[in-house]
């Protein structure tokens, strides 16, 4: 199934962040960690960088809460289409209501049909989009919430691990390579689900 929130182009879940370093300097790979040396202008070295990636792509996949929200958008989604639905089978309604009458209308009642249905398609027309509208921002609403957790765990486990970038990626980024000892993928699925499992266990006994 398509990625359910790669629709109208919104990026999930965390920004990417690109540092372009002028020079490289001596790398370092240790426990998952890659360091770079930056340089200034002048040649000299500046602090170390470490760096890690993670797929998005996977955390669509799995993680609870992002599945949790998922379902939320799918339900309400449903709920809308059937709504539009009920105000399109109104309309044609009051049409077919009209065609029957038609032989036997006078001019001055077809005029007042024609009028009220006109009137009623752009009433339902309105509502339509404004059910739309508002499905957009429960699923902006529910994007942001989980782009916050992601962040927030995010760096708390950068400042930990001592990492100073942690990228998310995905098939359709422009990074042609990664060096799959900086992905940290499992890792951070792993601290997010069992947040959200301790998050709902602790609704659950209040």
């Amino acid at each position: 199934m398509k990625k359910f929130f790669i629709v109208s182009n919104i990026v999930l879940i965390v920004a990417v962040i690109i540092l372009f370093f002028l020079q490289f300097g001596g790398k370092n790979k240790t426990a998952g960690h890659h360091v770079t040396a930056s340089r200034d202008s002048a040649g000299t070295v500046l602090a170390a960088q470490h760096i890690a990636y993670f797929e998005m792509d996977s955390i669509d996949d799995s993680y609870k809460y992002m599945k949790e929200a998922k379902e939320a958008l799918i339900k309400k989604n449903k709920q809308v289409e059937d709504q539009i639905g009920d105000l399109r089978k109104e309309v044609a309604a009051k049409i077919q209501e009209a065609n029957q009458k038609g032989p036997s209308m006078s001019q001055a009642e077809q005029l007042s049909y024609s009028k009220e249905i006109d009137e009623l398609t752009k009433k339902n027309q309105d509502k339509a989009q404004r059910l739309g509208q508002s499905l957009s921002m429960e699923r902006d609403v529910q994007l942001q919430k989980v782009r916050s957790k992601i962040q927030a765990y995010l760096k708390q486990f950068a400042q930990e691990k001592g990492y100073s970038f942690i990228v998310g990626t995905n098939e359709n980024d422009n990074f042609y390579y990664k060096d799959s000892t900086l992905d940290i993928t499992n890792e951070l699925l792993s601290a997010l689900n069992a947040q959200y499992d301790k998050e709902n266990n602790s609704k659950k006994g209040n």
